[in-house]
C-alpha cells in the first residue's frame, strides 16, 4: 500500500504524528513509574500503581499541551501575547525605528493568514494515556 501525499505535499502517514506523541507520552510515563518504584515482577499491585501514576501524569501533560495547541491554532487567543513579546524585542533592538513596527491589527491579519490547522494528535495521545492509566488503576485494585 502506497501512502499518498497530503495537501501540503507530505508523504508521511497520518498515524506518524500520533505515534510520536504516544511514544513520548509512554516514555515519560515509564520514567515516572521507574522513579516511583517500578520493579522487575511485572504484574504486582505496586507496579500497577506506579504505571497508573506515570500514565496519569503523562496524560495530563499531553492533554494540556494538546488543548493549548488546539486553542492557539483555532483562535487568535494568544496573538496579543506574541505581539507583545515581538514588540518588546523591537523596543530593545537598535536597528529598528518605531515607525517600522507593525500595528496590532496588521500583525493579527498576518497571523490569521499564516495560521495552520491543528489535528489534535497530542490530545488523542493524552486520551490514550488516560485510558491506560485507568486500566492500570483498575488492575491495581483487582490484584
Amino acid at each position: 500500500m502506497r501512502i499518498r501525499p497530503d495537501e501540503n505535499g507530505n508523504s508521511r502517514g497520518p498515524w506518524i504524528p500520533f505515534a510520536v506523541c504516544l511514544a513520548a507520552g509512554l516514555g515519560i510515563a515509564l520514567l515516572i513509574a521507574l522513579g516511583r518504584g517500578l520493579s522487575r515482577p511485572l504484574w504486582t499491585a505496586q507496579n500497577m500503581r506506579c504505571l497508573s501514576d506515570g500514565l496519569f501524569v503523562s496524560a495530563v501533560m499531553l492533554t494540556g499541551l494538546g488543548l493549548l495547541i488546539l486553542i492557539s491554532a483555532k483562535s487568535d487567543f494568544f496573538d496579543i501575547f506574541t505581539y507583545g513579546f515581538h514588540s518588546l524585542l523591537m523596543l530593545f533592538t537598535l536597528l529598528r525605528k518605531p515607525r517600522d513596527v507593525k500595528r496590532y491589527y496588521e500583525y493579527k491579519q498576518e497571523r490569521k493568514e499564516r495560521r495552520g490547522d491543528s489535528k489534535g494528535w497530542m490530545l488523542a495521545a493524552g486520551g490514550v494515556c488516560l485510558v491506560l492509566s485507568f486500566v492500570c488503576l483498575r488492575l491495581f485494585y483487582r490484584l
